[in-house]
């Protein structure tokens, strides 16, 4: 998507939005003859309105959303800070100062699939240890825990890509700003096995991971947490804490 305007505020990079999947069979069925969860009856095209008014609706419910070069980098945690008017709240409250109002910027940021739409973001960052390994390919989804909350598992990344020993790998992700504070994140994986590789179930695999993961709330400093379980093969959990 092209920007027009001064500031431009892309919700989940602007394309299909949270809780939009439905198809157009199950909107009818369902007498869904509104949009509101089907893509076909243009759901995510009629969401900017419907989150515009949310900023109204839910005062205190705040969208914070980060400049950045596109919703890729922005999802990479490559622009994940506040600093020289890098942070724009999306709504009633925009402020654009005088200084930038002939400047055109693009603005990102995460929301939920229902009112209210506001998301905390996080940015969790993972190494993996280096080890004689080959490197592996698969998806890596987390969990974040609170008190008494547990989100989702959340895919860390874009669809399946290599892991590679050694390297270090960023991802934002968010909770609903009633969450709370975030005291576990939970980790898991499954290997990808192609059609191209017909032996890999052969093998086991297994990552192998530094035992300590840092966890960063936007404006906030990061936190670390650690682990016991530095080895998880497939489908095992590795369970990150808060350093007390």
């Amino acid at each position: 998507m092209q920007p027009m305007g001064h500031y431009n505020f892309f919700p989940n990079g602007g394309q299909g939005q949270p809780g939009c999947g439905k198809s157009l069979w199950s909107s009818l069925m369902t007498l869904d003859i509104s949009g509101t969860s089907s893509d076909a009856l243009g759901c995510s095209h009629f969401r900017a309105p419907i989150l515009y008014a949310d900023t109204v609706a839910n005062p205190t419910c705040t969208f914070t959303a980060v400049q950045c070069e596109n919703y890729e980098a922005f999802r990479r945690g490559q622009c994940f800070s506040c600093d020289n008017d890098q942070c724009q709240v999306f709504g009633l409250d925009v402020d654009v100062p005088v200084s930038l109002a002939n400047q055109q910027r693009s603005y990102y940021f995460v929301t939920g699939s229902s009112t209210p739409f506001c998301e905390l973001l996080y940015r969790v960052t993972i190494r993996q240890a280096y080890k004689l390994q080959s490197t592996e390919k698969g998806i890596m989804k987390i969990q974040l825990h609170g008190k008494s909350k547990s989100s989702s598992w959340i895919e860390y990344g874009s669809g399946s890509s290599e892991i590679v020993p050694g390297s270090t790998s960023t991802y934002v992700v968010s909770v609903p700003q009633s969450f709370g504070p975030v005291e576990a994140v939970h980790l898991t994986w499954e290997y990808d096995y192609s059609l191209l590789h017909p032996f890999a179930w052969l093998s086991s695999h297994t990552l192998h991971l530094e035992p300590r993961l840092e966890l960063t709330l936007l404006q906030h400093p990061p936190v670390a947490m650690t682990t016991d379980t530095t080895e998880i093969g497939e489908k095992m959990t590795a369970i990150f804490k808060l350093n007390r």
